[in-house]
């Protein structure tokens, strides 16, 4: 044997022996994204798809019975006539709220300057009221004992005894404001106050009518949050749940079309591993409720989704393309 071949074979021994131990370090980097996704599916490392959760049930969400789907099906389809009657208030809304924010954003200059003045004259009277009471407060300190103002409370306080035992309100509050003038900004003081600072501008007509906008488009936001609130109950009371009941049962079937509705359509497609046909009694399958009805029934499917049990997602199954259609 030549020395090059003995080198050769050196070579692949090595390579033979290596390359697993260096393949079970790596790993497959596409079983492990596999297994990544499965498990933010809630899928964990099973081999086909869960075909049910173990969902607690209690006095708020109640299980999706079949008797249930149907009766949330035939209200939904009872009340699509109002759909119209809500439509027209969203219409009136946004055409309100368009023609405040139109409205709004043709005057928005000039509302600004108009509430930069008014917090300028505010700060001014802040400033000025704050440098009155700090004065007063030093004046207090210096000169606890002034006989004047010690001789014009007491006189003060005479007045205000007799206007109470009288009962004249009026009198008592001037006495009031008198002996609080001490350390307190007085009615002078506020027009010195006014005078220096000026008075922040009135809202103008523009303003005006933009809080008319805005109370008009609350008005009707109240008035769409009130219809929904009747077809609410009424919905409930016909599904036989109260209303917190029949909220929450809406919010999980919502859940369940919208996660449904990008792996069939319309409950037809070809079916998926872990995905299981539900046949019914007469030998087909449950379907769709449109058209040919052994061959909708044929074409559904239960489709995990995370948070339902076993038996809801078979009635629901059954009933998923009428469902995706009452809820349109």
């Amino acid at each position: 044997m030549s020395r090059r071949f003995a080198v050769s074979l050196a070579a692949l021994v090595c390579l033979a022996v290596f390359a697993p131990s260096a393949n079970a370090r790596i790993g497959n980097p596409m079983k492990k994204a596999k297994e990544k996704l499965q498990k933010a599916a809630g899928l964990g490392d099973q081999e086909q798809t869960p075909e049910g959760d173990d969902v607690v049930f209690d006095n708020v969400m109640v299980e999706l019975t079949d008797e249930r789907v149907v009766k949330i099906v035939a209200t939904f389809q009872k009340y699509q006539a109002e759909n119209a009657a809500r439509q027209e208030l969203t219409d009136k809304y946004n055409q309100k709220d368009q023609e405040r924010n139109e409205f709004k954003g043709k005057n928005e200059e000039a509302s600004q300057k108009l509430r930069d003045k008014r917090a300028e004259v505010e700060a001014c009277y802040h400033e000025h009221y704050r440098n009155i009471t700090e004065r007063k407060a030093r004046e207090l300190a210096e000169n606890p004992m002034d006989p004047q103002r010690l001789a014009r409370n007491a006189k003060l306080a005479q007045e205000n005894n007799a206007a109470a035992a009288k009962g004249d309100s009026a009198a008592i509050a001037r006495m009031q404001n008198a002996l609080n003038s001490d350390f307190l900004p007085s009615k002078e003081d506020s027009v010195q106050v006014r005078t220096a600072c000026g008075t922040p501008p009135p809202k103008s007509a523009a303003e005006r009518r933009l809080e008319q906008l805005d109370q008009e488009a609350a008005d009707q936001l109240e008035q769409i949050r009130a219809f929904d609130e009747r077809i609410a109950k009424a919905q409930a009371k016909e599904g036989l749940l109260t209303s917190q009941q029949w909220s929450v049962a809406i919010e999980r079937v919502h859940l369940y079309a919208g996660a449904t509705s990008s792996q069939d359509s319309g409950g037809g497609g070809r079916k998926k591993k872990g995905e299981k046909s539900e046949k019914t009694e007469g030998g087909g399958e449950a379907g769709n409720g449109g058209g040919d009805k052994n061959k909708g029934d044929d074409d559904a499917k239960v489709i995990y989704v995370k948070g339902f049990s076993k038996a809801e997602l078979k009635v629901l199954a059954r009933h998923r393309a009428e469902l995706r259609e009452a809820l349109k």
